[in-house]
């Protein structure tokens, strides 16, 4: 955890619990406890990209790069539907 985002939570603390309290201070003591020991979980999606990677970076961007593709294909769809309705009279949409 960096240092501002401790700061942030610990401004937090002060104003909900008050500051120098024994609350907020075991509150803090947790919190960092919590980040420092945290174990990150990496789970395997698709099998086609290999796992010995030492970084992610590559196959998220693939996969961000999947997904801005069918999210592209997804809203052509749409918009053809959309102009099939609008040419029926059936649309009900906001027109422009």
């Amino acid at each position: 955890m960096s240092r501002a985002d401790y700061e942030a939570i610990a401004k937090i603390i002060e104003e909900v619990v008050g500051k120098d309290t024994l609350q907020g201070v075991k509150l803090l003591e947790g919190i960092k406890f919590y980040f420092e020991n945290k174990v990150e979980k990496i789970q395997i999606v698709n099998e086609r990209f290999p796992h010995n990677k030492p970084s992610y970076t590559r196959t998220v961007s693939l996969f961000s790069q999947e997904a801005d593709k069918a999210m592209g294909k997804y809203t052509a769809k749409l918009k053809k539907e959309a102009d099939k309705l609008k040419a029926s009279g059936k649309y009900c949409g906001i027109k422009g």
